[in-house]
């Protein structure tokens, strides 16, 4: 930092001999890509290219080397053979699993593949292609918002699923005639994929390439932008996490009940008479 120049988070305020002060108009905030959900670096403190861990410039941990270079492909294969074998699984039996419950595993298989290979590639290029600015730029401008909708497909598809299981256990003749059909499947599919993209349009925005760098651009530094965030925690995390615990408290008891109530039946003395 040259003297008498002070920078802040969202203004730069420059100092003059006579003690005056003259604020410029409010600036957006640029800092270097190191991870999508970084700390903002103390102020007059940049950080060095291919610096991660807060060490001298230019130095990357080893440990951070291989824990993306490996640890993380390693988890990600499993991910990628499991997935790839479920979603096989369920096209080639596409024509006798015609339940809408095959449907939405479908999607759901897919939109996983689809996370777990971003999440690959990631690792990848903050491991052994960390110097590469062009991997750089596949993690900010591609897995960062088409990583997100897929997390997003998965979890609403997962809380669909959650929702017609009850409805078909609770009431089965409606559920079968009305929602849970495989036209309803798709219809519904569709429109969660919808409702992701346009969900997630704000990660579109995130970052920008400015003089040869990768940094924030000016709608991350918006408050809108912290509230998507703050959106973002309610509507995929604590709503779907009350609902898949709600619906599962509700699954287990409904299944429970058929068995208690036949064992607490009176057996028929005319049926047994006729095996008899």
């Amino acid at each position: 930092m040259s003297p008498g120049v002070m920078q802040t988070g969202q203004h730069n305020a420059t100092s003059f001999p006579s003690g005056a002060m003259r604020m410029t108009a409010p600036k957006a905030e640029t800092r270097p890509l190191l991870d999508h959900f970084e700390f903002p670096a103390f102020p007059g403190e940049s950080h060095g290219e291919g610096e991660w861990s807060g060490g001298a410039p230019g130095v990357v941990a080893g440990w951070e080397v291989a824990g993306y270079s490996v640890v993380v492909p390693s988890f990600c294969a499993v991910g990628l053979v499991a997935n790839a074998l479920s979603l096989l699984v369920l096209v080639r039996g596409a024509a006798r699993l015609k339940e809408s419950l095959y449907t939405y595993l479908k999607v759901l298989s897919a939109a996983d593949l689809v996370t777990v290979t971003l999440v690959l590639l990631s690792g990848l290029a903050r491991g052994v292609w960390r110097d590469s600015f062009s991997w750089r730029c596949f993690d900010a401008f591609v897995h960062l918002p088409v990583g997100s909708i897929s997390t997003t497909v998965s979890i609403a598809t997962l809380v669909v699923v959650t929702v017609e299981r009850v409805a078909v256990i609770r009431a089965p003749v409606a559920a079968r005639s009305f929602y849970c059909t495989p036209t309803r499947a798709r219809s519904t599919s569709v429109g969660v994929l919808f409702f992701a993209v346009v969900f997630n349009v704000p990660y579109c925005l995130t970052y920008a390439v400015r003089d040869g760098r990768i940094a924030y651009g000016e709608f991350a530094a918006s408050r809108y932008y912290a509230i998507h965030n703050w959106l973002r925690l309610v509507v995929l995390g604590l709503l779907p996490g009350v609902t898949l615990l709600l619906g599962n408290l509700l699954l287990l008891h409904s299944l429970r009940q058929p068995r208690s109530s036949l064992l607490a039946r009176p057996r028929n003395p005319n049926v047994h008479n006729a095996h008899a």
